[in-house]
């Protein structure tokens, strides 16, 4: 189960439910609601990873893998729509080409206001692809090997993107970008990426011994 919290353009807070069953954690329930005490609506499916993002003008996107690693995007219609089954606030789950099978996805938005997607794939490969408006640039891979990946964007000083990546031995490294679109042969695409800087790893301390009289 995954409870966290979206901004809209307009300084609210969102909170949204994801609940996954175990096995290949399909999605059982998913809410989003101003209040995190009222009655929320059940949305059934069977997708096994959500992330979701806010765009400059407060629309909640969702981005969604089910267990064969197809991605699926729905995004509010209504701002600030708090009920997923309020007809016509959100649009259906609709299919978004992909590199391969993906087995987990993030989404955050760039220094532009545009929504970002990263994807893994099975092989541990990461793309990322960048929404513009109602169309798409290509998936675009990012040099490295990842088993889990963050996407952020931060701010302060010269903001960039940053992605917090995960490799198969439990090493954690960090990227940059400055999230701009270059314009190619085969159309736009996401601009290069820094590359993969190692950060220290968790120290875990022994605990100490209890002593009883």
């Amino acid at each position: 189960m995954d409870f966290f919290t979206v901004p809209t353009a307009t300084f609210r807070v969102l909170f949204v439910l994801v609940m996954l069953t175990q096995g290949r954690r399909p999605l059982m329930h998913v809410n989003v609601t101003e209040h995190p005490t009222a009655d929320w609506t059940a949305r059934h499916g069977a997708l096994s990873r959500v992330a979701a993002v806010t765009d400059p003008a407060g629309i909640i996107h969702l981005f969604g893998i089910n267990s064969a690693g197809v991605l699926f995007h729905r995004q509010q219609t209504v701002h600030n729509t708090t009920d997923p089954s309020m007809g016509g606030s959100w649009t259906g789950w609709d299919p978004v080409q992909s590199p391969g099978s993906l087995t987990s996805i993030a989404a955050t938005v760039d220094l532009g206001g545009r929504v970002n997607i990263f994807g893994l794939t099975n092989g541990d490969q990461l793309f990322q692809r960048v929404k513009l408006g109602d169309v798409y640039t290509g998936w675009s891979q990012i040099p490295g090997s990842m088993h889990n990946v963050a996407a952020i964007k931060e701010g302060g000083g010269q903001s960039v993107l940053v992605l917090i990546g995960l490799d198969a031995n439990g090493n954690i490294y960090r990227n940059t970008s400055y999230g701009l679109i270059e314009l190619t042969p085969n159309g736009p695409m996401p601009a290069s990426w820094s590359g993969w800087v190692p950060l220290p790893r968790p120290q875990i301390r022994p605990t100490r011994p209890m002593l009883f009289n």
